[in-house]
């Protein structure tokens, strides 16, 4: 009996403390004075918390890695070569003062990018890959998607700004403008909807993140 009311004055403290702290920040978008340097504070505080919880998540990887490494697992060299770089940019932050000293932006300009678009380059062989998989179904939507893929792709193309083939350039410009667009613009508006949904979920009680 003792046990099941902690339990439930716990969950109604959260409750509190989440609605209340919702309706500070949202008021605080809209208002000025006490509500907006409260939602301002919130904020701080935020930033605070996700500073700790990638501490705690640097903290998970290095243990889960070093675990693989110990253990032999497949694949065990990489994860001595992501603990070691996690250490190094960390110890290079620290030994320069401050996150954004030069060195650690080298690290960031030539070595993170680089590999970074290399991996997103991968990307448009993957999409092909999958295009003609689903060809091979014989989908009319994939035939489409694979037709405006080869037009954006053709009229990006530096060979294609002369003519003839610079009507790829227009198509391109008229895809991106008005069907992709829109397309981005319905999707943001969705997240933004579900994310409305599922805070206003939280305020209600209906959802406990905060709980698990």
């Amino acid at each position: 009996m003792t046990n099941r009311i902690a339990t439930t004055a716990v969950l109604i403290i959260n409750l509190v403390l989440a609605y209340v702290a919702g309706l500070i920040t949202i008021a605080g978008y809209f208002t000025r004075g006490t509500l907006a340097d409260l939602g301002g504070m919130l904020a701080q505080w935020v930033a605070v918390l996700v500073g700790f919880a990638l501490l705690v998540g640097l903290a998970n990887l290095i243990k889960v890695h070093i675990g693989r490494a110990l253990s032999r697992q497949e694949g065990w060299p990489y994860s001595l070569i992501v603990v070691a770089s996690a250490l190094t940019v960390l110890g290079l932050g620290l030994v320069g003062g401050s996150p954004g000293t030069e060195t650690v932006a080298w690290v960031f300009q030539w070595i993170y990018q680089p590999l970074g678009a290399a991996v997103f380059s991968l990307l448009a062989f993957f999409l092909t890959t999958a295009f003609f998989r689903a060809l091979r179904l014989g989908g009319r939507e994939a035939m489409v998607m694979l037709i405006v893929a080869l037009v954006v792709v053709l009229g990006q193309a530096p060979f294609a700004a002369a003519a003839p083939l610079d009507i790829l350039v227009s198509i391109e410009d008229w895809i991106q403008a008005y069907p992709a667009l829109a397309g981005i613009r319905a999707i943001l508006l969705g997240v933004s909807l579900g994310a409305i949904g599922v805070s206003v979920r939280v305020l209600l009680g209906l959802d406990r993140p905060y709980m698990e």
